[in-house]
């Protein structure tokens, strides 16, 4: 009988140290389920931290920067209305824009020398736009990219002075220069450099103001015709003057 008991208490124990191993596999399992889902939520989490500001960040930096670009695009435009190119010297006229192109051209540079070229500028509002080193704007030039570079150009603020350093034809664009940037550019003009130079074959010969050169011209015209009926009206009354005289006598 003792034996008996002794072997129903070690029967015990045994399945008690079982119950215990079982209940500490269980709980070792269970701290490591709860851990992984701890790291998955903390995955999640910061994926969709990073996530959501990588791309807030990237959508705010990319308006920012196209708010800028447009903004700068604004800043450095102008609207010209009226451009025309005169000579320095003479102040002779030489060609002007109109629309998207010149009227009068090419330019004539002499082959190893100069020639100064200002220019008259009005905005959209019809205000005169001043050029000059102390002045807001200056005028600059330069040769178009890719065109043949046999002119030299040399801004002074107020002018420009082409310099003609090889015999051929170019492509040459005007520019309203504020601070470091263009705020308007012109269309390109054909300048050509010739070793024969006569400054006279630049002038546009007064082709700006033809409507009112014609318009002074109609009405010196009428003037004349207005003069030529007093003047007959004249002699009508002088002829019957004399016809009254005679039948008089």
């Amino acid at each position: 009988m003792t034996i008996d008991r002794t072997s129903s208490t070690r029967r015990k124990l045994l399945a008690a140290s079982g119950s215990l191993a079982a209940l500490g596999l269980a709980g070792c399992v269970g701290d490591d389920d709860e851990d992984d889902e701890a790291g998955a939520d903390d995955g999640d989490d910061d994926h969709d931290d990073g996530h959501d500001d990588d791309h807030d960040d990237d959508h705010d930096d990319d308006h920012d920067d196209d708010h800028d670009d447009d903004h700068d695009d604004d800043d450095h435009h102008m609207d010209v209305e009226e451009f025309e190119l005169i000579d320095h010297e003479s102040g002779e006229q030489l060609a002007y824009v109109h629309d998207d192109h010149w009227d009068h051209g090419p330019l004539y540079v002499p082959l190893e020398d100069a020639i100064a070229v200002e220019a008259h500028a009005e905005d959209a509002d019809g205000e005169e736009i001043a050029f000059g080193e102390d002045e807001e704007y200056q005028l600059e030039a330069e040769v178009v990219e890719g065109a043949e570079e046999n002119v030299e150009i040399e801004s002074h603020g107020d002018h420009v002075e082409l310099t003609g350093e090889a015999e051929g034809i170019t492509e040459v664009i005007f520019q309203v220069w504020h601070d470091d940037h263009s705020d308007w550019d012109s269309p390109e003009l054909e300048v050509e450099v010739v070793e024969d130079f006569d400054a006279e074959e630049n002038y546009a010969d007064g082709d700006y103001h033809d409507d009112d050169h014609d318009h002074n011209h109609d009405d010196h015209d009428h003037d004349h015709d207005d003069h030529d009926d007093d003047h007959d009206h004249d002699d009508d009354h002088d002829h019957d003057d004399d016809h009254d005289h005679d039948d008089g006598h």
